[in-house]
């Protein structure tokens, strides 16, 4: 058996686990090993204000039989779930000095979380300045999670012998795969959407000048006979809708670009419609783009997030 050092990267997500070990090679990373393990119904819940795990010893049983006993003291990157956590870009007419901006950011969540603020972990990054409907304002990207939910999954990742030194979310860790890709097609001050699928649901992501400036999550809700039911119509009207909200709210500059990601079926050909009936410039991202086979032959899209989050160890 091998020996998983660094750069185990671990994603989760209410149908399966998946992990990547890469190894850099030069300037580039070769994929080492790759393991996906299906996860009963129901075990990963869907919640933002409650524990997500069912049965804590059933999910640590279900990591050590993905990895098998061969990442026992790694330090590891895990890819939650998106819906885990709120990503929200908030405007302010003016910017608090450094120390303060904090507590200027809690007491606008104050407003518009279900729980207290005190019982939330909260991580935020300036953005700049930007014309919003014709006046500057200062933006800040923030993510909220829950504190319990996250030491819920720090305690059980721990029970499997892991030591989870980041955790963070399936589609930013797509996006931290896949940046230096965008950087060399669209360049650095395009707007562009990142729209992942992945156990029934929709993420998008628009970036203004390689930043984050808006997420949104949809339930899709249905499966067919254990795939993920592409209803290519209603995935585009969602779509849309995200974009049309993010120019009336965000920017003026429409979004021309959409990279199409995810585990579920169909996602070329939802590619394809999108180009044909919206003329948006659908892309789907390919993994070997990204990263190098490797000892692995075969590079399924499912394990972007696993794999972008072993980059970021």
């Amino acid at each position: 058996m091998f020996s998983l050092k660094k750069n185990l990267g671990l994603e989760i997500s209410q149908k399966a686990l998946r992990a990547a070990k890469l190894k850099k090679n030069g300037g580039a990373f070769e994929v080492q090993w790759l393991k996906e393990v299906p996860l009963p119904d129901g075990l990963v819940q869907d919640s933002f204000t409650e524990p997500n795990l069912r049965d804590v010893p059933e999910f640590t049983a279900a990591v050590r039989g993905l990895l098998n006993g061969n990442a026992r003291g790694s330090h590891t990157a895990v890819a939650l779930p998106d819906y885990v956590a709120r990503v929200q870009v908030l405007d302010f007419d003016s910017a608090p000095k450094k120390d303060d901006a904090e507590q200027m950011l809690k007491w606008r969540l104050k407003k518009i979380l279900p729980f207290e603020i005190d019982l939330a972990t909260l991580r935020w990054q300036y953005l700049g300045k930007f014309a919003v409907n014709e006046k500057e304002q200062h933006r800040y990207l923030v993510s909220i999670i829950k504190t319990e939910i996250l030491s819920q999954y720090r305690s059980a990742l721990a029970g499997a012998g892991l030591n989870a030194k980041r955790l963070g979310l399936a589609t930013f860790s797509i996006w931290n795969l896949f940046s230096a890709n965008v950087a060399r097609e669209l360049g650095d001050e395009a707007d562009f959407a990142l729209m992942n699928l992945s156990a029934g649901k929709l993420s998008v992501i628009i970036f203004s000048k390689g930043s984050p400036h808006f997420m949104r999550l949809k339930d899709l809700g249905k499966l067919d006979d254990g795939e993920y039911f592409m209803d290519v119509i209603r995935i585009l009207r969602e779509l849309n809708a995200s974009l049309v909200y993010y120019k009336e709210n965000f920017s003026s500059a429409p979004v021309r670009t959409v990279y199409i990601t995810g585990d579920a079926g169909g996602v070329n050909e939802l590619a394809r419609e999108a180009s044909a009936r919206s003329g948006i410039d659908a892309r789907v991202f390919s993994l070997a783009s990204a990263v190098q086979p490797g000892a692995v032959t075969n590079l399924p899209a499912c394990f972007s997030a696993a794999c972008g989050a072993a980059l970021e160890i």
